[in-house]
This record gives C-alpha cells, structure tokens and sequence, in this order.
C-alpha cells in the first residue's frame, strides 16, 4: 500500500456537517467546531498535513471550546518553536576534548555502569575506548557504588557520534560527561 501525498491526507479527512473551520495565521493546525442539537460543543482537531484528528472533544459551553481551541493553538506554536530550538541544538558542535572520561548506566533487573575515555574528537564525533571501574563501597548485597579506572582499558577503540550531548557506545548505553562523582551499580553474578 502506497503513502498518502500532503494533499491526499488533508483532502481525506473528516469534517463534521455543520462545522465552523477554526484556524490562526501561522500556525499549522485546524479546528472544526460544531454545536449539537443537545446544546453541547465540540471540536475536532487536525495538526499539521495529518489525515487522521488527533483529538475529538466536546465542551458544556462555547466559551470553554474557544478557550480550548486557543489553548491548542498555542501549545502548537510552542510545540513547533521546542523542535526549531532542538534542531539548532543539534547541530552546535559538542564540547568534549581528549582526556574526558563518559559514563552511562543501563540494564533492566539490574544497574550496569560503564565508563569511556574520549581518545579523539572531530565537530561530530568522539573516538572512545572503554575503561575499568573501581569498587567505592559495597552498599548492599550483589550492589556497589563504582569510579572510573583510567589505568584499564577494556577493548578497542571505537568511533561514536555525538547527538544532544550524549555520546551513543552501543545499543544499550548512551554516555554523557562524568560528574567524578561515586555511581551506583547492581548485578546478579
């Protein structure tokens, strides 16, 4: 099955008999209020060039419908000015220099922590390799808190692209800068 063009999309949606089309300059979204016979509002409402509504909801008053139509719009605007800011962020380069030591946890029934040294930087990417953990404190049973071994290291170099700040090792685990600060760790063998 084929996708639907822009135009396909906007042109199969559901527009209740009897509506009014609500809109705001510059915002890329649509309403379409209706009363029903019952005295009860309601509103439709599309984003973007979505073929499907993303919300079909009916209000006690027109007053509340137009608060919320308003409300919808705005939170449009701000939704579209979060992703633009995001965008930009992205693409300022990462402030990570050789020598920088990353961690990042994860694990599902337990606590895994990793640490990574940064060997080498272009705008993009980092080259780490990862490295040994020492044990703090026991503080409890099979779990600990752990710091980075810089002395050890585990494996081979690899090249990783930054995104947002973090740094992507592997399918599992995305690292940012370490704090130096102890981080706790849990396991079963």
């Amino acid at each position: 099955m084929r996708a639907l063009s822009k135009e396909e999309r906007i042109a199969s949606r559901y527009i209740p008999s009897g509506s009014t089309e609500k809109t705001r300059e510059g915002v890329d979204a649509v309403c379409y209020k209706q009363q029903f016979k019952t005295g009860v509002w309601a509103v439709m409402y599309y984003k973007g060039t979505a073929g499907k509504h993303c919300g079909y909801v009916s209000y006690k008053s027109e007053q509340v419908a137009d608060d919320m139509i308003e409300k919808f719009f705005d939170n449009c605007v701000a939704v579209s000015a979060y992703h633009k800011e995001r965008a930009e962020a992205r693409k300022a380069p990462h402030t990570y220099k050789v020598g920088d030591i990353l961690q990042g946890s994860w694990g599902y029934e337990q606590t895994n922590q990793e640490f990574w040294i940064v060997e080498s930087v272009t705008p993009r990417t980092v080259m780490v390799c990862q490295i040994g953990q020492m044990i703090v404190e026991a503080t409890g049973y099979m779990s600990e808190t752990v710091t980075a071994d810089p002395s050890r290291r585990i494996g081979s170099p690899k090249k990783a692209v930054v995104s947002d700040g973090a740094v992507r090792v592997h399918d599992c685990c995305r690292c940012w800068l370490w704090d130096g600060k102890p981080k706790y760790q849990s396991h079963y063998a």
